[in-house]
Order: C-alpha cells, then structure tokens, then sequence
C-alpha cells in the first residue's frame, strides 16, 4: 500500500510540477486523441472477436463435416471386412488351406481359390490396396496385393505389436476390429505406400469359432480426399487449415506431408507422458505446422478410436485484420502530428505572457531585485505582471531595513559569543577529572581500601569510553570490555541483589557496533527490571551471528511490563515514529539510532508479561 502511495505521489508531483504550456498540450492531445484511441481499440476488438467467433463455428462445422465422412469411409470398409469374414464359402476353404501340408495338392487349390476370393473382393472397392488371410492354427498367410501381388511384410508383424501391446492373451479374446496405419514401400522401385489396416476375426459360424484374421489395407489417399474436401468452406474465407488424423497413441495416420506419416506427435513435442487431455497443446509443441500462433481443435472418430485434427495459423488469419489496423495507426499518427503542430501553435500565443512573467520571476529568484516585467502585458496576466513589479519594490524596502537591522545587532552577536567562549572555558577539563579519580584511587589504594580502588578503576574507565566519541563504530570486543565494567560498578551500586551473564561467539568479536548502543537498554533492565529486588534477579546479554547479521538478546527476570507498554514500544519501529519523552527514553533513543545507523536494515523486538520479566532482540548488518 505504501509503494503504490508512493508511486501515486511521485506521478502527481510530476504534473504538478510540468510547465503550463506542457498541461495545455496534454490537455487537448487527451481530450482529442483519447476518444480516437479508445474507438479503435473498440473496433479491434470487435471485430477480431467476431472473426474469432465465425472461424470457430466454422472449424466446429469442418470437424463435425469431417468426423461423418471419415466415419462412413471407415464404415464402408469395415463392412467389407465383416462380409469377407463371414464367406461361409471362403471359410470352408481357409479351414482346408489351414490343416493341410503346403505340398498337398488339396492344400495348394484351396489356397488358389482363397487368393481368387480375396482378387474379387479387392477390386470391388477403390483404394484397397492388399488383403491379407492368416489362419489362426498355423499361421498360414493367403494374400492379394493389387500394386505386386505379393504380400505386403510387417502387416502381421503390426498386428502382433497390437495384440501384445492391448494385453490380449490371444487372438480368439479380441472381438471387433482393430484399425492401424503404416507406411509399405514396394521393393526395387522404391515407392512408399502410406497404408490404412483394418484387422478382424474370420469366425466360422457352424462351429461358432474362430479359424483366422482378416486384415485390409486402404490407401491413405482415400482418407486425405475425404476429409479434405470438408475445408473447401474454409479455404473460400482465405482461412489456411491444416487437417491431420492421428490414432490415440498419438501416431500420425494421415497429413498432407506425407514425411509426417507414421511419426508420433509426443515424440516430436519431446514428451514422455502421454496425456490425452493435454493433446493441443503437444499438437503445438510437435511443429508439425510451423507459427507462432496456433489454433488446434480436435473431434474422435467413433468407427477407429482415432482423432481428426484441424490447425489454423491466427498469424496468418488476421493477417488481413493486422494490416488494416497498421494503416489505420498510420492514419492516427499522422492526425496526431498534425494535432500537436496546432496545438504547441495556439499554446506559444496563449503562453507567451507566462514567459514573461516566470523569466522576470527566475531573475528575482538569483538576486536581481531591479528586475521589472514591462507593463505591456494587455491579457489577464497584467494584474500578476503589476502585482510583481509592486512586490519587489517592497521587497527591495525590506532588504535596506534588514540591512540596518543587521549592523545594529552586530556588536550584540559578538558580545555572545564572548560570552559562550568564556563559559567553556569555565567548563571541567575531563583529564581533570581523570586525574582526580586517579589521585582518590591510590589514597584508597594506601588505606587498602582494594574494592573502592577497582570501582574508581572502572568509572574512570567507563568515562574515558563514553565521554570520547560516543557515536564512534568500534569492536564488539572493546563494547563488551566495556559493558563489563559497567555491569560490575551497578551490581555494587544494587548490593549485588542481581547476577549479570555476558555470552558471544568469538566470531563475533571481529565485528564492529556503534559504541553505547546496548547500555540504555541495559540500564532499563537494571533499574526498571529489578526495581525493589534484593536478590534473585538474573541479566543475561547474548551474542550470536546469525547469516548475514548478528542478533543480540538482553534478556532478564525483572518485574516486567503490561502489554500496551509492549506494543507501544513495538509500534516505535513498526510505524516509524519516535517520541522522545515519557519513562522509555533510553529504548526510544536506542531505536532512533538504529534507524540513523542502519536504516531499514535492523530489527528490533520486545517482549515481556508482568512478573515474568523482559526479553528485548535486536537483529543488525555485521560490520568488519
């Protein structure tokens, strides 16, 4: 909340302080250019959001269009498939082929009369390309390939990885069809088929058992005219689509590049999950269409459990959009160009006075007091212009009287000064009293008065520590030699009626703190803490690194403080403020000069309960 107060400051402040002639300008390019602006980006958006809307309705037509054709294709197929497995004709002579030796007559004219089925069933529908028989006791194969006549290799092979891969025990557990797609290229003139495969049962109804497995082969051309006859609608919108089929392993059946056929989308997009809810977007990520912008929508196809895909480049969808709207920013720059031309013109002739009257007003401002704006100012601004010349005559009346006022209470400041010179000099040297407490030591020294002499030791020392430089950085070895002197003269002050424990780090004592920092906090202790105690009372100061900072406690088992106490404290550095009046002088003081010393680099806390005693923490930078 603070920053965005500050921030919000800082750009108010800007404005405020912006020339005239810059807020005029603002003004009229605000109130001109703004509605224009806000107008086109409208029509952007509006438009582009119904050419949006009418390609997805189109693209849902294309799909759904596309989806039924492939559907029936793929039906019309299947269909012959199921009329081919149950020829109960055909059936009788697989059955022959199957338990017969390959040299037996029987065996070889009932494979003739199997091929010369399957020679009949391929030519009675466009785009078979191969049939293929394979019994199911000894795995005999009986084909018919329209390109070579013979057998296409791997189609079993394809048919097996199926099986095995959908976790069948064998082929009489499956029922239904199984679709597949693979590329066949024929041997010696190295062409490449891209194949459709539909598998089924051949079933023997009189025995109700199955005796082999059907498989066609479609030319994938068959595929591409169906589905691609569907984007026409499309294409008449100037709408570039893309149309694919890919089976639910996520390999590519059917695309226009064929280089693209038999690849697996995961692999292109370089993932090893296999999440169907996450298909558009491995889409995407494949680069089988290249843009930056990609629309994909997909729809299954019921008959093979198979996906049909459409991808459209938005790029180059708005292209067309995209271009209106650079000639129309061209339009608005231009009217923008001349707007502020007009504008920067009327604004010099309507702040040509101002001119005048800040120039004269600058000159002022660096002493020339003689400075006067001419009277021929004929706009509103003539009453400033007048008002200005008369308030520096009058200025000009106040600098002489100044002037005489000043020698007049010249011999007065000198007489002062006199004084406060001879006042220090009055003061007490501090050697002086360095000295003196020396002189009483070694008189109590002679009368072997042996703990006053180590008191006097100690408040000499602890004068010479606080009296030099009291806000010098030094050790924390020098700091805590000192508070050791300081704790030992007030446990004899209080009759040793509290025990006072010193920990640290050695680590610690290679750092610096700022000097007396921790004794106003430690006199609190001392004096609020133990008010009234004749014993028990415990004082432990302790010193740690924690990280990049040194944290210290002072923690004690005094009296305590109630907790609007606490949170006053607290609320000191929480909020910032620092009141130096009231019973906590000495933790306002220490608060202030964390704040001066390390800014927003420190952390104070305290805590305490009545009767349970106070534990302040204080967090600061080390310091080398």
């Amino acid at each position: 909340m603070n920053n965005k107060k500050f921030f919000y400051n800082m750009g108010f402040n800007h404005i405020k302080k912006a020339s005239f002639k810059t807020k005029l300008i603002s003004s009229f390019l605000i109130i001109s250019i703004l509605p224009i602006l806000s107008i086109e980006i409208f029509s952007y958006y509006y438009s582009t959001n119904k050419i949006e809307n009418k390609i997805s309705r189109l693209m849902d037509f294309s799909l759904t269009q596309s989806a039924k054709s492939i559907n029936t294709t793929l039906s019309s197929y299947e269909d012959l498939d199921m009329q081919i497995a149950s020829d109960d004709e055909l059936t009788k002579l697989i059955d022959k082929y199957d338990v017969g030796s390959n040299t037996d007559i029987n065996t070889q004219v009932a494979l003739n009369d199997i091929k010369g089925k399957l020679t009949v069933y391929a030519y009675s529908k466009l785009g078979i390309v191969n049939i293929d028989i394979r019994t199911n006791k000894n795995h005999k194969i009986a084909s018919y390939n329209r390109i070579n006549g013979h057998a296409i290799p791997d189609i079993w092979k394809k048919y097996d990885d199926i099986i095995e891969k959908n976790d069948y025990e064998d082929e009489t557990s499956r029922y239904g069809t199984i679709w597949s797609g693979m590329s066949y290229t024929q041997p010696l003139v190295e062409e490449t088929y891209n194949l459709i495969n539909v598998y089924s049962n051949i079933i023997d109804f009189t025995s109700d058992r199955i005796i082999g497995v059907l498989c066609i082969s479609i030319n994938e051309d068959v595929l591409q005219k169906t589905y691609n006859l569907n984007s026409d609608d499309l294409h008449a919108n100037n709408i570039n689509v893309y149309s694919l089929i890919i089976d639910n392993e996520g390999t590519i059946v059917s695309y226009e590049d064929r280089n693209y056929i038999g690849k697996n989308i995961y692999y292109l997009a370089n993932k090893k999950d296999r999440n169907s809810e996450d298909l558009n977007n491995t889409i995407i990520n494949s680069h089988i269409v290249k843009g930056n912008s990609l629309i994909v929508n997909t729809k299954s196809l019921k008959i093979s459990n198979w996906y049909i895909v459409n991808i459209i480049d938005e790029n180059k969808l708005f292209s067309e959009v995209n271009l209106s709207i650079r000639i129309i920013i061209i339009v608005i720059v231009i009217v923008i160009l001349f707007f502020i031309f007009f504008i920067v013109l009327v604004s010099n002739r309507l702040t040509s006075s101002i001119r005048k009257i800040v120039a004269a007003m600058k000159k002022a401002q660096k002493g020339e007091l003689s400075v006067r704006i001419e009277e021929d100012i004929t706009d509103e601004f003539s009453i400033i212009a007048l008002t200005f010349n008369k308030m520096i005559s009058h200025i000009n009346e106040l600098v002489e009287k100044l002037r005489i006022q000043m020698n007049l209470t010249s011999e007065a400041v000198k007489l002062q000064k006199e004084a406060e010179i001879r006042a220090i000099e009055a003061q007490i040297n501090p050697h002086f009293l360095y000295n003196t407490l020396d002189c009483i030591n070694w008189m109590a020294i002679e009368k072997e008065e042996y703990e006053i002499s180590k008191m006097l030791k100690s408040l000499g020392q602890i004068l010479r520590y606080s009296i030099n430089q009291s806000n010098k950085i030094v050790s924390f070895s020098q700091e805590i030699q000192w508070l050791k002197q300081y704790l030992y003269l007030q446990e004899s002050r209080f009759d040793n009626s509290f025990k006072t424990e010193i920990k640290f780090e050695e680590e610690v004592l290679e750092f610096k703190i700022h000097k007396l920092m921790l004794q106003p906090l430690i006199e609190n202790s001392i004096i609020h803490g133990f008010e009234g105690y004749t014993s028990g009372g415990v004082l432990e100061v302790s010193i740690e690194i924690k990280e990049a900072d040194i944290v210290i406690f002072i923690k004690d088992n005094g009296k305590g403080m109630d907790s609007e106490k606490v949170k006053y404290i607290n609320s000191l550095v929480s909020e910032a403020k620092i009141i130096n009046k009231g019973e906590h002088i000495g933790i306002e003081n220490v608060i202030s000069r964390l704040r001066i010393y390390y800014g927003d680099y420190y952390k104070f806390n305290i805590e305490s309960e009545i009767g349970r005693g106070t534990s302040i923490c204080i967090r600061i930078p080390k310091i080398k």
